[in-house]
Protein backbone atom coordinates (compact mmCIF):
# COMPACT_ATOMS: atom_id res chain seq x y z
CA UNK A 1 0.00 0.00 0.00
CA UNK A 2 1.22 3.49 -0.82
CA UNK A 3 2.14 5.66 2.14
CA UNK A 4 0.41 8.63 0.49
CA UNK A 5 -2.97 6.92 0.69
CA UNK A 6 -2.70 5.84 4.32
CA UNK A 7 -3.43 9.24 5.95
CA UNK A 8 -6.43 9.69 3.64
CA UNK A 9 -7.85 6.28 4.56
CA UNK A 10 -7.15 6.93 8.24
CA UNK A 11 -8.92 10.30 8.13
CA UNK A 12 -11.92 8.75 6.37
CA UNK A 13 -12.02 5.92 8.90
CA UNK A 14 -11.94 8.44 11.76
CA UNK A 15 -14.77 10.42 10.15
CA UNK A 16 -16.85 7.25 9.82
CA UNK A 17 -16.08 6.28 13.43
CA UNK A 18 -17.22 9.70 14.64
CA UNK A 19 -20.48 9.47 12.68
CA UNK A 20 -21.13 5.90 13.83
CA UNK A 21 -20.33 6.80 17.43
CA UNK A 22 -22.72 9.76 17.31
CA UNK A 23 -25.50 7.57 15.85
CA UNK A 24 -25.01 4.30 17.73
CA UNK A 25 -23.15 5.39 20.86
CA UNK A 26 -24.14 8.95 21.87
CA UNK A 27 -22.65 8.32 25.32
CA UNK A 28 -19.31 7.47 23.74
CA UNK A 29 -19.24 10.63 21.58
CA UNK A 30 -20.09 12.80 24.59
CA UNK A 31 -17.40 11.17 26.75
CA UNK A 32 -14.74 11.36 24.04
CA UNK A 33 -15.61 14.97 23.21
Amino acid sequence: MANGYYPVIESLARGLDIRLNQRLWPRRSLSSA
